[in-house]
């Protein structure tokens, strides 16, 4: 009896060892895999960002611009002048055609004065709305509505007043010199932005020469919507959170609406990626590990975050211990009757010997 106590005990232990072993490595394998996916979504951005880049700077090489907003400055002050309605329309259809291409949210110009001129915005999947500013100093806005696939010279042009435009009139008092990028939190949505000063060549009669010259500042915009969370889930195979200051602006686990910052100073440590915190989180009494990056404007704006529901680790842990459970119940049957059988001469001779 003593012998089969002892192997049934080293038997149980080796299957606790074996179990609590592999589900560490579970767990870790779980941590590294969140890793790469944040590596993955960081990746996208990043890629994001240098095509907002290189795509703003692209309104640089179209025809007769710099002429044009010569032309525009010079009467920016009148409504309806012949003399630039025309240029107007086609700055603002070059704007639009450059933010559709590049699936911008929106894309905007302003003048050397740091005043707006022309711009294209996203108002859903599939409606856009783009135009030209003029009249300054009392501006209004003459909008044209559309939907891909819509030839733009068939679209019949709308005024509005500068109040019931989303986007700002001014960039502030100060010209940038550098191109800037930056994250903001706008009307409940995390924005990547990114201005870029735009320069071009015109040509100089009177020396005969090509000059570089400031046209304005373009200003594009991508949101961090429900479309590039769905993108990402389906590339990682996570959920994916994005979240505001306050409360989620798109993700792909409706349940989770609310992340706490505190999260970053609990769980930050060296082992993740800069910036970046992992730790385990409880959503609506479902366990996850999570891995979140913060967003900052100067101070925190918000945050997103890759999930793994720990569903998958306890699955895999209750499968292990029914398999090894049914291996060692067939070691217990079939090592049972050998001991018995070989314990009693065992017994006898032991017997004899004392």
């Amino acid at each position: 009896i003593v012998v089969v106590v002892i192997s049934s005990f080293i038997l149980l232990t080796s299957m606790a060892a074996t179990i609590y072993i592999l589900r560490n490595q579970h767990v870790n394998d779980t941590h590294n895999d969140l890793r790469r996916a944040l590596y993955v979504v960081n990746d996208q951005l990043d890629s994001k960002k240098a095509r907002m880049l290189a795509d703003s700077r692209q309104l640089s090489r179209a025809d007769g611009l710099a002429t044009t907003m010569q032309i525009i400055v010079k009467f920016k002050n009148e409504i309806n002048n012949m003399a630039t309605t025309r240029g107007y329309r086609d700055v603002a259809q070059t704007i639009y055609q450059i933010a559709t291409t590049s699936e911008l949210d929106s894309l905007s110009l302003y003048d050397t004065d740091n005043e707006l001129t022309a711009f294209s915005e996203r108002k859903s999947m599939e409606q856009y709305r783009f135009g030209y500013v003029e009249g300054y100093p009392a501006p209004v806005f003459q909008t044209y509505q559309t939907k891909p696939g819509v030839q733009v010279e068939d679209l019949e042009r709308q005024t509005l007043i500068a109040e019931t435009s989303t986007f700002p009139l001014s960039l502030g008092n100060t010209l940038i010199e550098t191109d800037l990028i930056y994250f903001e939190y706008q009307k409940g949505h995390i924005n990547l932005v990114c201005q870029v000063p735009l320069i071009t060549e015109w040509y100089n009669r009177q020396n005969q020469t090509l000059e570089k010259t400031r046209i304005g500042t373009v200003k594009a915009t991508y949101r961090l919507d429900q479309e590039l969370a769905d993108k990402l889930k389906k590339i990682t195979g996570f959920d994916v959170q994005i979240f505001g200051v306050e409360d989620l602006t798109s993700g792909t686990l409706q349940d989770y609406q609310v992340f706490d910052s505190e999260f970053f100073n609990i769980f930050n440590t060296t082992q993740n990626i800069t910036g970046s915190a992992l730790g385990k989180i409880v959503v609506s009494d479902n366990d996850y590990y999570q891995l979140a990056r913060p967003f900052y404007n100067k101070e925190y704006i918000g945050a997103m975050a890759v999930l793994s529901s720990m569903d998958k680790i306890n699955d895999s842990t209750a499968y292990l211990i029914y398999i090894l459970s049914i291996i060692g119940a067939i070691c217990l049957v079939l090592f049972l009757p050998v001991t018995l059988f070989f314990s009693r001469p065992l017994s006898r001779l032991i017997a004899n010997l004392v």
